[in-house]
């Protein structure tokens, strides 16, 4: 009996284990995501090609994706969903400074662009 008590024990630590781990390589691709997000931008504030912005859109709306499922992950410790909304709008921030920059490359901004991004 003490054995099986113990294999449950193990069972549930191990669950635990693999849950923190599950939720870390979340935000390790959450956190590759915003380099990506924020290369493209660079990338079309450099050339003004258009297919850098698609590939910030993509990459924006992988994030929101994986954002969603991470939210789903958390949602039982109230101290990570705490965390979570702290880091949900700190990317949609992020977002923003990178939208409106390449907006404002598209307007004719450019010396505007490179003292924003240069701050």
């Amino acid at each position: 009996i003490l054995r099986y008590v113990q294999m449950q024990k193990d069972e549930g630590q191990n669950s635990w284990v693999r849950h923190t781990l599950e939720v870390l390589a979340k935000l390790e691709k959450l956190n590759t995501i915003s380099y990506e997000m924020g290369n493209a931008q660079k990338a079309f504030i450099i050339t003004a090609d258009p297919a850098y912005r698609k590939i910030f859109r993509e990459s924006s709306a992988l994030m929101h994706r994986l954002i969603t499922q991470h939210e789903l992950s958390v949602k039982d410790n109230p101290r990570q969903v705490k965390n979570f909304n702290e880091l949900t709008l700190m990317v949609t921030e992020l977002e923003q400074y990178y939208d409106q920059s390449m907006d404002m490359l598209l307007k004719g901004k450019k010396d505007e662009v490179t003292a924003l991004i240069s701050s």
